[in-house]
């Protein structure tokens, strides 16, 4: 075969001019001959920073490259000629329809994708090939040219500069090989060893997690911690909360505030004054901090319920440090052995701490109730309260529903009997109404007390203890929320929005496949509790296929209500200690109570509920992170062994299974399954195996064989068991 022979161009000729042009690319751009290709990058980030066009002499200082003028103008000319600055007179800009600014997310595989900062038109995520990240990494802010990608009918990215570097230190598992020490990043999106520097590995040992400081080219770095061994909980527990950059330390000027805080409770003319009334908590065996009492007194009408909540606006006041870093925060976030709090110890876990026998300051909602469980009436007030009692949950339930072996209780049978009345005619009115009630498990981790190893992973079970305090806190929220919105003060709500129409009409095409009676697809609370009751024997498939339709719920300045609790009204005032805006809830209910208007409006309000929102989806994405990784750790003992499950999902590659007795999820590959070809019917979550027409539906009972454990992606690998 003859090879096609070209013709040589003429470096400075007009084809070969055209055709870098046209390329757009800085590999081969005559600009990339004045200077070094980190200079050029310095010099597009320096006029990038710029809003207005700049001159040369701003550029140059900018910059902080040595380029003598003549130069710097010439190669400032060539970079207009190449569309990536506009020229005005005398002064230059970049040129922000060909240049795009975003942030790189890099895959396993070595390319990467980067989500522009400002989205124009329907502008998807922009493909960066491998060759084209330069040295750029995971996280960095970048600027990209955008070209026509080859074959693939999308848009192809090139990086050409960084604007700003996430990530200094990266986290990862040493490993030595001689003198040579490497460190594999445990992030799955660096995709690449560092070199380490042995003079800085002093305590560390092979196959520790480390944490390390990068140097300017990122392929080298100096060991800055030693975590230890990575197979133990805690070590997983730190990697996770290093992952997601959450707040470790409190500052100093936090830590000696509060440390500093009176610890005196003394009564006054503006608090109510309840300490007589038998107020209680009912929580977790292991929980350390009680942010809510309850108490309930019978009366003429039904009942007076008193939810009473720590105040913890009466220590952490606007602006005081303890309040930024509060906000920073946004939220506690929990983990199996260890808890990072919104708020220092000295008042998460002592001053705010409705603990037993202690008088502590609270804001109270006194609801009073018909025998129905409707409420009649409501107020709120800053109090003083004496929790009298520290019960747990499993305690509450044994008193209630086997009070023969509650023995020396009986003074307790008076107070808790009330309130599970109580609790179920508000259970029984908020279904009424359209409330979902979705029966959802959770998977509870049991640890060895030197909090190395996951002994066991088992379902946790809910009692009627927890629907008393559950059914309590959103009577509370519910009737807070609507004082709020009926004042004229700015106040934060959490707001649940109602499901997509399309999510909805794929839901209703699912269940229609599944034989259920599903005509109406309107979408209402209505409709959902109607699909929950049909279910019966398939409702881990419709709980679930329900939660996937849902929508976030989320913080916002406007009252949009909550479609799932089928509130009008809802904010969170329930959980200061451990929730930003619920500290923000109760200082606006003090401005009603006080009728004080001069903090009324809050501008930055829609600002704060968006960082609040975030902050508690990065925190609950921690927590499962986590719970992932342990889960992992478990499952990485017990290859070989067989597990009952369900198919919780079917994609054209696996099907995905959740174990029985444990909610631990891992995949079984198509290729792994008996057959040569396979139908995926996507609209009703059917996998079909042609030939011997055996199908897959979701909801299936299997039981399946682990056949491999990916710890450091957290993925398990099942195969179909022979008496599946």
């Amino acid at each position: 075969m003859r090879k096609k022979r070209w013709k040589k161009k003429e470096p400075g000729s007009r084809s070969s001019r055209r055709k870098r042009t046209k390329n757009n690319s800085l590999r081969s751009a005559p600009a990339e001959n004045l200077l070094a290709k980190g200079d050029l990058s310095a010099l597009l980030r320096a006029v990038h920073q710029f809003t207005e066009p700049a001159g040369l002499k701003e550029i140059r200082e900018a910059a902080a490259i040595g380029l003598e003028p003549k130069k710097l103008k010439k190669l400032l000319n060539q970079l207009c000629e190449q569309n990536l600055l506009q020229c005005h007179g005398k002064q230059y800009a970049i040129n922000r329809k060909s240049v795009v600014q975003g942030s790189l997310s890099v895959n396993p595989r070595g390319f990467g994708f980067v989500t522009p900062d400002q989205i124009r038109g329907q502008q998807d995520d922009i493909f960066i090939p491998a060759r084209k990240l330069t040295d750029a990494i995971h996280g960095d802010q970048v600027l990209l040219i955008i070209g026509k990608g080859r074959g693939r009918g999308r848009s192809e990215g090139e990086i050409i500069a960084i604007t700003s570097r996430g990530n200094d230190e990266i986290i990862g598992i040493l490993q030595a090989r001689g003198k040579q020490l490497t460190l594999v990043p445990e992030d799955e999106h660096f995709p690449f060893t560092i070199t380490l520097d042995p003079q800085t590995a002093t305590g560390a040992q092979d196959g520790d997690c480390v944490i390390c400081q990068l140097e300017e080219n990122r392929k080298q770095g100096r060991i800055i911690q030693v975590l230890g061994d990575p197979d133990t909980v805690q070590v997983q527990t730190e990697i996770t909360i290093y992952n997601h950059k959450l707040r470790r330390n409190f500052p100093p000027a936090c830590r000696q505030q509060a440390t500093g805080l009176d610890p005196r409770v003394r009564p006054n003319d503006d608090r109510l004054d309840l300490r007589d009334i038998f107020h209680l908590t009912i929580d977790s065996e292991s929980a350390r901090d009680f942010d809510d009492a309850v108490a309930i007194e019978k009366t003429k009408m039904g009942f007076r319920l008193h939810v009473s909540i720590a105040d913890v606006s009466h220590y952490v006041k606007p602006g005081s440090a303890l309040d930024q870093e509060a906000y920073l925060r946004g939220t506690s976030t929990y983990f199996p052995t260890r808890v990072l709090p919104m708020l220092p110890e000295e008042l998460s876990n002592e001053l705010c701490s409705l603990k037993e026998g202690l008088d502590r300051y609270a804001f109270t909602a006194v609801l009073d109730f018909d025998r129905k469980g409707r409420r009649q009436k409501m107020s709120f007030a800053r109090s003083i309260i004496n929790s009298k009692r520290r019960l747990t949950y499993n305690l509450v339930s044994e008193i209630l529903t086997r009070p023969e072996k509650a023995a020396g209780e009986d003074d307790l049978l008076g107070h808790l009997k009330p309130m599970a009345c109580l609790a179920e005619q508000l259970n029984h009115n908020r279904v009424k109404r359209g409330s979902i009630n979705l029966e959802l498990g959770e998977a509870r981790l049991e640890i060895d007390p030197d909090h190395d190893r996951v002994q066991a992973v088992n379902l946790h079970e809910r009692n009627i203890a927890h629907k008393i305090i559950e059914e309590f806190m959103l009577a509370a929220n519910e009737a807070v929320a609507e004082t709020l919105a009926k004042s004229n003060l700015d106040a934060i709500f959490r707001i649940h929005e109602t499901p997509s129409a399309l999510k909805v009409e794929e839901l209703t095409t699912f269940v229609q496949s599944l034989g259920l009676d599903s005509e109406q697809t309107n979408g209402s609370c209505q409709w959902f509790q109607d699909l929950i009751r049909q279910s019966e024997e398939r409702a881990y498939i419709i709980n679930n296929m329900i939660l996937r339709v849902m929508q976030q719920a989320r913080y916002s300045p406007d009252n949009s209500g909550h479609f799932a609790l089928a509130a009008s009204y809802y904010s969170h005032f329930t959980s200061p200690i451990r929730r930003y805006p619920d500290l923000m809830v109760h200082r606006q209910l003090a401005n009603i109570l006080s009728q004080d208007k001069k903090t009324a409006k809050d501008s930055a309000l829609t600002d704060k509920a968006e960082h609040l929102s975030i902050r508690e989806r990065v925190s609950m994405k921690a927590e499962r992170e986590v719970m992932n990784r342990l889960k992992a750790m478990y499952m990485a003992d017990r290859i070989g062994q067989t597990f009952t499950g369900v198919i919780s999902g079917i994609t054209s590659f696996a099907i995905f299974v959740e174990l029985t007795d444990s909610l631990i999820s891992g995949a079984i590959m198509i290729e792994d399954l008996a057959g040569h070809s396979f139908h995926v019917d996507e609209k009703n979550h059917i996998l079909l195996a042609l030939g011997s027409g055996h199908s897959y539906h979701l909801g299936d009972p299997v039981t399946v064989e682990l056949i491999h454990v990916d710890r450091r992606r957290q993925r398990i690998n099942f195969i179909l068991h022979e008496e599946s």
